[in-house]
């Protein structure tokens, strides 16, 4: 009597562990991980990235999974697929479970798994909002991610010290549900890994890197000002060295280019600034040629710590850090090589915090630099103005039209930007992170609507995370992604409402009905290139956007390609009426049969035009 009462308990504290528990002898035993599911908050409409339920027979005998079941009053929210069947001793499969929010508010069902240790139920709760989300990546990168830059295939290449990662969003269109592979990685016989660089994408789709305040040797990262570039093409997927400008001034000016300021011009050429000088300099994207451009009139004798915003005239906006408040505009016809810097008033508050660097730094073969300070990212607004974050956290609007500023609001709580990220939603809201001075940890997140700050969700890593190390980039959902040296990649899924206004949209005019696959085609329209940059940063770490993606959507399957673009007319922003083209090559996947094109600039697609995809 006494082994069959132990018998029963034993049944019993079996059927009690049946999410966990082991089982008598020669007994099948279920074991489920976790025992319970809650969701982050999810967009209506929108579904979630899958939670894997590991399922295991933690029994000594044959474990039979006959079904899996959703019930419960809002089971229709969620979703859930299954690889169970039959179980051997110590095996495992896998339940994946999806939450779609169809109405905001709390959302509840149950999980059952009937099988032949005795049914499991997991409870499985999530949230549906209306209001902005972040989510992480359902597939994490190899590694820590620095700086991603959007390819004009809308494919993202991202850096992780050497090596450059892919991401390729899925068939629906989602970077949420992408797919990373290593892409490329700087040429070890070059010694060039640089960490805080001038970068851009230029109007043919390869991309420029130039300069580096740090320099990687054997894993560790020197601070060296470095004047080396590469130019990568990711058509062909190689490096070709991209030599500085050429010399000027003794010791050459040239010589330690570092954590420069640079902006795509509108002319498609690429300037950039010396960061111990005030010279600057152009590439021309055809030649790989650089000229010196002669422009008197900075205020300042360094380009040092400022960032460079792209304005609709052609000019380009700085903020003086050396010299603060005094801003100033470069301006240079396009193709010409001679221009002059033009005041652009001053900020009503002092925006820049002073270094707390004693003396002077020294990097191998270059000058003493004594830092001015810190600034953080500049943006031009939809609307015309440019809004700008101090390193101090007060904030300043700039108007073009007559060169004048007036103070924006404060970033609350003593928080500010000492060099950091800011990217444009397609709403015209500003999104940006602040932190307590350039090493302090805890990172609150900002949406500015052209008036004032509203508080927005905090990536998931924000305590432990400074405004520095982080990194923006607007993506052609209308999301943002955001890195920040870790695995744990994000995106930032803006609010319902409000939506970005119909003018902004780009339009497409002319482009052929019939689409072979393989072949490159013309296509114009007008407003390509948005109406901004899109995003910005203290100086270096450029990830600017403001040029057209083509998205083919197929009608009857629904699933997003995209068309490589290059050969853009123009890289100016806010073209207004003016027509622009830019050309696309058809992938060689794209599924044949009706589909549905769209040209995307920022977030912001046009009207959709109806082709056929052969």
């Amino acid at each position: 009597m006494r082994r069959s009462a132990l018998g029963v308990l034993a049944a019993a504290l079996g059927a009690l562990a049946g999410c966990g528990g082991g089982g008598g002898s020669s007994a099948p035993a279920i074991t489920v991980n976790p025992s319970a599911v809650s969701f982050v908050p999810q967009q209506l409409g929108s579904t979630s990235p899958p939670v894997i339920v590991s399922v295991s027979n933690t029994g000594s005998a044959q474990l039979t999974v006959s079904s899996v079941q959703l019930s419960g009053t809002n089971a229709g929210t969620f979703s859930a697929s299954s690889s169970c069947g039959t179980l051997a001793v110590g095996a495992s499969c896998a339940i994946s479970v999806r939450f779609s929010p169809t109405s905001s508010g709390n959302a509840s069902a149950a999980l059952g798994i009937q099988n032949s240790a005795g049914a499991a139920t997991i409870p499985l709760s999530g949230q549906g909002t209306t209001g902005p989300t972040w989510t992480t990546l359902a597939n994490t990168p190899p590694e820590g991610l620095q700086l991603c830059l959007l390819l004009t295939d809308a494919s993202l290449l991202c850096q992780a010290v050497q090596n450059w990662y892919r991401l390729i969003p899925d068939s629906s269109g989602s970077y949420v549900e992408g797919s990373w592979s290593l892409y490329t990685k700087f040429p070890t016989a070059i010694g060039y890994i640089p960490q805080a660089f001038a970068s851009a994408v230029l109007a043919d789709g390869r991309v420029a890197v130039m300069g580096g305040e740090y320099n990687y040797f054997n894993g560790q990262a020197g601070f060296t000002l470095t004047g080396t570039g590469m130019i990568f093409d990711p058509v062909a997927i190689s490096w070709t060295v991209l030599a500085p400008p050429p010399s000027t001034g003794s010791p050459n000016h040239w010589q330690c280019i570092g954590d420069a300021p640079a902006s795509v011009l509108a002319d498609g050429r690429w300037a950039i600034g010396a960061k111990l000088y005030q010279d600057v300099a152009v590439l021309d994207p055809s030649t790989l040629t650089w000229s010196q451009v002669s422009a008197p009139g900075k205020a300042d004798t360094v380009n040092s710590e400022e960032g460079w915003t792209l304005l609709p005239d052609g000019s380009v906006l700085a903020l003086d850090v050396s010299r603060a408040p005094l801003t100033e505009r470069l301006v240079l016809a396009a193709g010409a090589v001679t221009g002059a810097w033009v005041s652009a008033g001053s900020t009503p508050a002092d925006l820049h915090t002073p270094t707390s660097t004693v003396g002077s730094l020294s990097a191998p073969g270059c000058p003493p630099y004594f830092p001015p300070g810190e600034m953080g990212p500049a943006l031009l607004l939809p609307g015309g103005d440019v809004f700008a974050v101090g390193a101090d956290g007060l904030t300043a609007l700039y108007s073009p039209g007559s060169d004048t500023w007036r103070a924006g609001p404060a970033v609350p709580n003593g928080l500010n930007v000492e060099d950091g990220p800011g990217a444009m939603l397609p709403s015209g809201h500003v999104l940006f992170g602040a932190s307590a001075g350039s090493s302090g940890q805890g990172l609150s997140y900002f949406e500015f609507d052209g008036t004032q700050l509203s508080a927005a969700p905090s990536p998931v890593n924000a305590a432990s995370d400074s405004a520095f190390f982080t990194s923006l980039l607007p993506l052609p959902t209308g999301q943002v992604l955001f890195v920040d040296g870790s695995t744990t990649v994000q995106v930032y899924s803006p609010a319902f409402s409000p939506v970005y206004d119909p003018a902004w949209a780009p339009t497409v005019t002319s482009v052929p009905a019939s689409l072979n696959a393989g072949s490159t085609y013309m296509i114009t329209g007008t407003q390509f290139n948005g109406l901004t940059q899109a995003s910005a940063y203290g100086d270096e770490s450029q990830n600017a956007t403001n040029y057209p993606l083509v998205r083919l959507t197929n009608t009857a399957s629904g699933h997003v390609f995209y068309a490589r673009t290059h050969g853009h007319s123009t890289m100016a922003v806010a073209t207004g009426a003016s027509v622009v083209s830019t050309f696309f090559d058809v992938p060689l996947g794209a599924e044949p049969g009706a589909a549905m094109l769209q040209v995307v600039a920022n977030g912001i697609p046009s009207a959709a035009v109806a082709v056929t995809v052969n």
